[in-house]
């Protein structure tokens, strides 16, 4: 009888546990959520995630590529130009202004595969002659 009372207490204190992480994680979320669609900030990494629920459910492995394109802030020339660390914000391909859509949806120097290797650091080439200022390989 003992080691059934015993047994229970533990039962219920792992449970009581594992509500309130859950209660604590579910506030974190709400809260979160909350502050991302009062802020007037991020609004590229919005495009990519709207809610916290969407951003949640996808595993990104982050890395300095991956949070340049989501934020646009970076070794990208729009925003290296606005920081007045280079003299044109232009991208080399000459069609429009260097920002993380001319580079995912418009530059025709930029193909999918370069893109890819950029976003997951693969070691394939040197994209400062073609994009950047600076070279994005491992």
């Amino acid at each position: 009888m003992k080691h059934d009372r015993n047994y229970i207490q533990k039962e219920v204190k792992q449970q009581t546990k594992k509500c309130y992480k859950k209660e604590a994680r579910e506030e974190s979320i709400r809260n979160w959520q909350s502050q991302w669609e009062e802020t007037t900030k991020g609004a590229i990494t919005k495009e990519f995630f709207p809610s916290v629920e969407r951003r949640l459910a996808v595993n990104l492995h982050l890395n300095t590529n991956v949070t340049t394109i989501m934020s646009g802030q970076g070794n990208i020339r729009s925003y290296l130009h606005r920081l007045k660390i280079t003299d044109s914000p232009e991208c080399p391909c000459k069609q429009d202004i260097q920002t993380t859509e001319h580079l995912i949806f418009q530059c025709e120097k930029l193909t999918l595969r370069l893109l890819m290797s950029y976003i997951y650091g693969a070691p394939i080439l040197d994209v400062s002659r073609s994009h950047t200022t600076t070279q994005h390989s491992r």
